[in-house]
């Protein structure tokens, strides 16, 4: 699922408090040689490494401070790593979860800093496109639920409960996010 995977860093940051305009110091790293974490936190967290973790970007990028706009409409990939180690990665995990998020068979995508931060897992079209809508429904995630309508033979309508929703982040961290997101058509 690549880079759709930095959104719910995002989620996570505001929902701990971080502003839409907060910025984090960015790790230089270019397509060829990649910045090194081993931060401690990264290395004893259960969804981190068990190994120092080098990460590269498609160009030449960080070194710098960054806000969570640039960084996400620019999907820069240091910027998502240092935002991940900064808040933690399992809580990132959660935040996928409970936004349904998941691996193609229905399990929780893997406790691994590379899945949680860039989407080297794998998921489903289904699961992705239902996690982003928790954001454009202003939070409120539904199960996906494809039956509109059920007949007899004979015509007659039979009650079919609709899908199931709850409020899985407040509206305005997911109309916060869904703003930030607006920046990679901008500028990104």
């Amino acid at each position: 699922f690549g880079s759709t995977a930095k959104t719910f860093a995002v989620v996570t940051a505001l929902e701990k408090g971080m502003p839409l305009t907060g910025t984090i110091k960015v790790p230089f790293a270019t397509g060829s040689k990649g910045y090194l974490f081993k931060d401690k936190k990264l290395l004893t967290e259960k969804c981190g490494a068990n190994e120092p973790w080098s990460v590269k970007n498609d160009y030449p990028s960080g070194g710098k401070m960054m806000t969570l706009g640039e960084g996400l409409a620019k999907s820069i990939n240091t910027w998502a790593a240092q935002l991940v180690i900064n808040i933690g990665p399992c809580d990132v995990r959660d935040t996928m979860t409970k936004m349904g998020l998941h691996k193609g068979n229905g399990k929780p995508i893997d406790p691994y800093i590379s899945d949680v931060t860039l989407g080297s897992g794998t998921t489903n079209p289904m699961s992705i496109a239902s996690a982003y809508a928790t954001l454009a429904a202003s939070g409120k995630y539904c199960e996906p639920y494809p039956i509109t309508s059920i007949t007899t033979p004979d015509k007659k309508a039979i009650k079919v409960p609709g899908p199931q929703c709850k409020q899985v982040i407040s509206a305005d961290v997911a109309d916060g996010v869904t703003y930030l997101l607006k920046g990679t058509l901008d500028f990104g």
